[in-house]
């Protein structure tokens, strides 16, 4: 290895006694034709030996940034064991044809997808293979490293080029941007919604997004850097045009400034919104008779989960905690609370939900 360059030798293996390796060229292209039937796959006796053809080869690439090549060095400094491609302890997964008991390696079956979508088998995929740069995140390199060239190698195809790893933009708080955490903005989300999350970002990551995901020209970027770092202009000015861009980006102009009045109006004047969805409270409390629901305390937790408004019960208790949901102006602190017919609930800054009794 010298120079950013990663050389990956390949020598004789044989089938592991836990789960099944793939070095032969032809099963491997078999595979990734979308070919392999439990039928053509027994034919294929395990453990399979390399051909003696195939022995000593080896693909190179580079590895940019410098540090993250080191790091898979230090790693390759271990002898490396047979590529195991697939697995006995889940039972979800993609069947494996030469066992019932094994499903495939997920990330075997995910890697080959950047072929197989760009025309492999054909002759087409060559037209965008090999990759000149392959840009991947922090956390995955060496499956795009290591393992990604092995299986390239099997199948007698050229790796990319170069890969180069980026960092992540991470959220306030220095975390990453996570659907587990909420805190990422979803493309497909209402315009209210993203442009909420969008104003909601660190002053320091403005910059960042401007130039990452719009297409506002550079230099009026540069400007914006100057006024921010000369203090002459307020981060919020610029959020607002950062929401703009992504909003119109997404959907068009028209909800842009639809979102952006939303914002103005919920949560800068903390206003009800216009519109707000109902929740039907007697469909989810059959039981009750109506005249009772409205005196007995209910599990807010366990009722924004089966309306919809939150996506587990472990959401709902953590914004309980921060104080992120109220009824009528009242902040909850607790996971139950008594609610009647006409409360609006809030759920973080951007969510509201009227209770109604439908049978009245």
């Amino acid at each position: 290895m010298v120079g950013g360059i990663i050389k990956i030798f390949f020598l004789p293996k044989v089938c592991s006694r836990h789960s099944y390796i793939i070095f032969h060229p032809l099963l491997m292209r078999v595979y990734m034709c979308g070919l392999l039937t439990s039928a053509l796959a027994m034919t294929v006796t395990m453990p399979v030996k390399m051909p003696s053809c195939f022995f000593g080869q080896c693909v190179i690439f580079k590895l940019l940034p410098e540090k993250k090549k080191n790091e898979i060095l230090n790693r390759l400094k271990e002898p490396l064991r047979d590529l195991s491609i697939s697995r006995r302890s889940f039972s979800w997964g993609i069947p494996f044809p030469l066992d019932k008991n094994h499903v495939w390696y997920v990330w075997f079956d995910a890697l080959t997808n950047y072929l197989t979508t760009i025309g492999y088998p054909t002759e087409r995929y060559k037209t965008f293979w090999p990759a000149n740069i392959h840009l991947i995140g922090v956390d995955i390199v060496w499956h795009h490293t290591v393992i990604w060239p092995t299986i390239l190698m099997a199948a007698g195809i050229k790796p990319p080029k170069t890969v180069f790893v980026h960092g992540f933009i991470n959220a306030e708080g220095g975390v990453k941007m996570s659907k587990s955490l909420g805190n990422y903005i979803g493309v497909a989300e209402p315009p209210n919604e993203i442009y909420g999350k969008v104003m909601s970002i660190p002053d320091s990551l403005i910059m960042d997004y401007f130039a990452l995901v719009t297409d506002v020209p550079d230099e009026e970027l540069a400007e914006f850097r100057r006024e921010l770092t000369d203090q002459i202009i307020n981060p919020m000015v610029l959020k607002k045009r950062l929401a703009r861009e992504i909003v119109t980006q997404l959907y068009d102009e028209k909800a842009a400034i639809d979102a952006e009045e939303h914002f103005a109006k919920v949560i800068q004047k903390k206003e009800l919104p216009e519109e707000i969805e109902n929740l039907p409270l007697n469909l989810y409390f059959k039981d009750l008779p109506p005249e009772q629901i409205e005196f007995t305390s209910v599990d807010i937790s366990q009722l924004l989960v089966v309306t919809g408004k939150v996506k587990s019960r472990s959401e709902a208790n953590r914004l309980i905690e921060q104080g992120a949901i109220s009824i009528d102006g009242k902040k909850l602190t607790g996971p139950t609370a008594s609610i009647k017919i006409g409360s609006v609930i809030k759920v973080g800054k951007r969510r509201f939900a009227r209770v109604i009794n439908t049978d009245r």
